[in-house]
């Protein structure tokens, strides 16, 4: 239903809350807390006019949850840490620091392929909503060494639908740092084309978003990254 009202379902999330949040505390199971989080977060990346009233204790709930090696709920954790770097990028720029340190002790906890990609994908939102944004002289020393993590783990195998995170992340880097963006060219040129053309994605990208990933393909993957494209393309047929 949020996803249907955007902001508009504010009001009714406000009468829900109270009875959806003692699902994420310790008295009931993972599955419950995992639930509860998955709703919660759904709900913040479509209506954002609710995350003022919730940001402050949802950070702590996040906390509190995490210190655990259940891959579904590591997984909702850090997504719920990527929205709200995406969806409240003021309120969040103070807590940047520890989320990444959360990030790193969830992905540290999680075996799962999946879950891990989900992870590294909130990593990725964090880049690109918290710094990319900033002049590059106020950009943290860690700046490219986090880039360079993210797109040393792409193309996504687990959680493929994350892999439109990270295109949405080299789109935007390619107009703020091309020399960055370039450096990791042959990544975001499989993470592209395996987007578009593996049929484990069929149905995960909407149509005008696959027609941004040709046409960014056609303008910067194929002037810069002939041999992989070829490589691929050697490889799926």
């Amino acid at each position: 239903m949020a996803r249907s009202l955007g902001n508009e379902f504010a009001p009714f999330f406000n009468q829900l809350a109270p009875h959806i949040v003692p699902y994420t505390t310790e008295k009931h199971p993972k599955s419950d807390r995992n639930m509860a989080i998955g709703c919660i977060t759904e709900v913040f990346a479509a209506c954002e006019a609710v995350i003022p009233t919730y940001f402050n204790d949802y950070l702590p709930l996040l906390e509190a949850n995490s210190n655990t090696d259940d891959s579904k709920l590591n997984r909702n954790v850090a997504y719920s840490i990527g929205v709200l770097a995406q969806h409240s990028a003021m309120l969040f720029q103070p807590h940047v620091n520890n989320s990444l340190v959360l990030l790193k002790k969830l992905h540290d906890n999680t075996k799962e392929v999946d879950a891990q990609d989900n992870i590294v994908a909130a990593s990725a939102r964090i880049i690109e909503f918290q710094y990319l944004p900033l002049p590059v002289d106020q950009r943290p020393a860690e700046f490219i060494g986090m880039v360079d993590s993210v797109f040393q783990k792409v193309p996504f195998m687990g959680d493929m639908t994350e892999n439109e995170t990270i295109i949405k992340l080299a789109f935007k880097l390619y107009q703020v740092d091309q020399p960055l963006c370039l450096k990791h060219i042959e990544a975001i040129a499989k993470t592209c084309l395996r987007s578009i053309v593996d049929e484990k994605c069929r149905g995960d990208l909407t149509l005008k978003f696959k027609q941004e990933v040709g046409q960014f393909i056609k303008a910067v993957v194929m002037p810069n990254a002939q041999a992989t494209l070829q490589q691929l393309e050697t490889e799926m047929t």
